[in-house]
């Protein structure tokens, strides 16, 4: 870990702290990774739920895909339906936004037309 990467976490943590969404989504993702840090999956989901509250889409897809495979949160297909499809509304960047409309349609296809609704819903 060098002193950059250390330094460049710091950052982002104040810059979360004080509420930037951007900089929470980098957060969880140096968590994710271990960028400044040791890995650490539960503050990479703390950080992606906090900026996914805030509207980052980046986050809500990254919810999604934790869901999804029941990564530090519980296995539940329909919140990751869900998030998934939040994603694919907030999202402005049209490349990913088609991935994360891939994605969602991936799980989708799994599910039931019941799951589908309250996923909806």
């Amino acid at each position: 870990m060098t002193t950059h990467e250390r330094a460049r976490f710091w950052r982002l943590r104040l810059a979360s702290w004080l509420g930037d969404s951007a900089a929470m989504y980098d957060l969880a993702s140096a968590c994710e990774l271990g960028v400044g840090t040791p890995p650490n999956d539960l503050a990479a989901t703390h950080w992606h739920q906090r900026a996914a509250a805030r509207g980052d889409a980046r986050s809500m897809a990254a919810l999604g895909k934790r869901y999804a495979a029941g990564q530090t949160l519980p296995e539940n297909k329909i919140d990751a339906l869900m998030w998934l499809t939040l994603a694919t509304d907030f999202c402005n960047a049209d490349v990913l936004r088609r991935v994360f409309v891939w994605q969602r349609d991936e799980l989708a296809a799994g599910m039931s037309a019941a799951d589908q609704e309250t996923a909806a819903r």
